[in-house]
């Protein structure tokens, strides 16, 4: 499926899907903070994202459909930080995997110095799975807003 997939960095007019996909309830449900979003606080959010230079917003596709989403943060020192979310209908699919195997040629392509970092609660098991199946150490266990959370490392 990884072979499948395409994607391309988010433009402005992706703002609308991104606001679906980040208030899907599932998402919501995994997030650190589980409030709906409201439309100004994404667009002002997405808006800045696309013009900051430490973050890139990677828009995925299954043919023509949309499937997923990768955010991914310059942090401090040499950490990519990494956020991922699959359209709903995709879900159960194996596109976790593939998008996340397409995130480590992209790692691996772009930024081959840098360590990849995900955070995933771990509760999220669909994710945790993704993250192993491509890969990814999981090497410490922490608490975000008072969950608890495996953290995994690429490179």
């Amino acid at each position: 499926m990884a072979d499948q997939l395409t994607y391309r960095l988010a433009k402005p007019e992706d703002s609308r899907l991104y606001f679906y996909w980040a208030n899907d309830d599932a998402v919501r449900a995994n997030s650190f903070s589980p409030g709906k979003i409201e439309w100004e606080i994404h667009e002002d959010w997405f808006r800045k994202k696309l013009a900051a230079d430490d973050s890139y917003l990677l828009v995925f596709f299954a043919g023509a459909d949309a499937v997923g989403q990768v955010r991914m943060d310059r942090g401090a020192g040499n950490v990519l930080e990494i956020d991922v979310s699959v359209d709903k209908a995709w879900r159960g699919k194996k596109i976790g995997h593939a998008i996340m195997m397409t995130i480590r040629e992209i790692s691996d392509k772009y930024f081959p110095s840098m360590r990849i970092k995900g955070i995933i609660q771990k509760q999220n098991i669909a994710s945790v799975r993704a993250f192993e199946s491509a890969g990814f150490l999981k090497e410490e266990e922490v608490m975000v807003k008072d969950i608890l959370c495996d953290v995994f490392y690429l490179h």
